[in-house]
């Protein structure tokens, strides 16, 4: 997985920048941890909290990501298929004093206020599963050509 925004599609590439420069403008420095992801990494991710450990851990490893704890092997994400693998989306938290700020309701709400500006979609707003990190573009799909 990357955090590197160079992965990311053009037209994303240019509005999470964007993003970030907004936040700062509202007093919320953010760091982005996670752009790009592969197709392993996607499954592997999937397979948390679907599968035991044992095959977790050998999904994570085939896909070069460090193992994790059985009381880590906890649904992560609902889909197999990501924006995340065509550099359509990326993960952030708010940053307050130099660190990750997870459970400040407000300032997750003020972040996705601003990518939703932009026109992203941000999983904030998800009715069965509210991803404050996740932040696509609309539409990914007509850009990834998996219609």
């Amino acid at each position: 997985m990357k955090k590197d925004l160079e992965c990311l599609h053009t037209e994303l590439k240019e509005k999470a920048r964007q993003f970030i420069k907004i936040c700062k403008t509202i007093g919320i420095e953010v760091l982005i941890y996670n752009t790009c992801r592969t197709l392993l990494e996607q499954e592997a991710l999937f397979l948390q909290g679907r599968a035991d450990i044992e095959t977790v851990n050998r999904a994570r490893q085939k896909a070069g990501l460090p193992p994790i704890s059985p009381k880590e092997n906890v649904i992560v994400t609902y889909t197999k298929l990501s924006p995340h693998c065509f550099g359509l989306a990326f993960d952030f938290v708010p940053v307050k004093d130099g660190k990750p700020v997870w459970n400040d309701l407000v300032l997750w709400e003020k972040c996705g206020s601003v990518a939703e500006k932009l026109d992203l979609v941000w999983g904030g707003r998800w009715k069965n599963f509210k991803d404050y990190p996740h932040v696509e573009l609309k539409d990914w799909k007509k850009f990834a050509k998996v219609v």
